[in-house]
């Protein structure tokens, strides 16, 4: 008689034994995480880059997003052809930058004529990692008829990336050490092309400027005449002020006209008409100066 209770185990199946993963998809995907984890900033600068058709994408669409970063004390805004900076009653738009050279558009946004010169505002240019490298000192007057500007630096070049930048009000300028003699007596030349401007200093306070401005394009003889007259009349202007300073001559090709001014003696506002805004007042500091002019393009030693 059989014993059904027999407690020998009782085979019902056998369980399917599980693949394991193939090596070759762990190494796929690890490879894959370590070419995003390296590659990711190559390609968050090439979407950036407003030279490429994904970046003028981007530059559309999201450039909002620039005044996001952590550091909100500077607001930046991408640099291309759809930039619109709105500062104060200004608009700078249209930025295009090629080599060495910048070119934007300024309007005003009153029907009152801004003096750009006469104020603090500066045109700055970052990198993308939020690094200051140029300051363009915005110059002119300008009315709400849109004027084209073109800045050439002489020292630097732009690469094909993405550039950053904002309009602001600048006066905290930088401390600099001029060769003085004895008596603290110092000076700074800051020239570009024909023109240039000898400034003195007494323990870095401005005391005088001497200028020098040759024009010697006499293809345009109409064009000539008016800057000749011009400055004839400018140097009639500055003796009249201050005897025997300035003089108005011609060359064997176009004029030259030299200056020296004493600012103890001339207040550079009685200038009116044919005021210099590279004079500067009585006791400007040096450090002014030289940040001002750089930043208009003159090269200072």
């Amino acid at each position: 008689m059989d014993n059904n209770n027999s407690s020998e185990p009782i085979i019902l199946g056998k369980l399917r034994k599980e693949k394991s993963s193939k090596p070759i998809f762990v190494f796929l995907v690890f490879v894959l995480i370590i070419g995003i984890t390296f590659g990711l900033p190559y390609i968050q600068k090439y979407a950036k880059n407003p030279n490429t058709i994904v970046g003028a994408i981007y530059g559309k669409f999201f450039e909002v997003d620039d005044s996001k970063e952590e550091d909100k004390t500077i607001t930046r805004h991408t640099l291309n052809e759809n930039t619109s900076i709105d500062f104060n009653n200004i608009i700078l738009s249209n930025v295009k930058i090629n080599n060495n050279k910048v070119f934007y558009d300024l309007v005003n946004k009153t029907n009152n004529t801004i003096i750009l010169d006469s104020t603090n505002y500066y045109f700055n240019i970052y990198n993308s990692e939020n690094e200051l490298l140029k300051s363009i000192k915005l110059t002119g007057n300008i009315t709400n008829e849109k004027t084209n500007n073109e800045y050439t630096f002489f020292d630097f070049k732009f690469k094909n990336i993405a550039y950053y930048g904002n309009v602001v009000t600048f006066t905290n300028y930088e401390d600099i050490k001029l060769k003085e003699n004895d008596l603290g007596i110092a000076n700074l030349t800051c020239s570009i092309s024909n023109n240039t401007y000898k400034y003195d200093f007494n323990n870095l306070s401005l005391k005088s400027i001497s200028h020098n401005y040759k024009y010697d394009n006499v293809k345009d003889i109409n064009k000539y005449l008016e800057k000749y007259n011009f400055y004839i009349d400018k140097s009639k202007k500055i003796n009249e002020l201050a005897p025997t300073t300035s003089n108005t001559q011609e060359k064997d090709v176009g004029f030259e006209f030299v200056a020296a001014i004493d600012l103890t003696k001339v207040n550079i506002s009685d200038l009116k008409e044919y005021i210099d805004y590279n004079y500067y007042v009585l006791d400007t500091p040096a450090k002014k100066v030289k940040y001002e002019m750089e930043a208009k393009g003159y090269k200072c030693l």
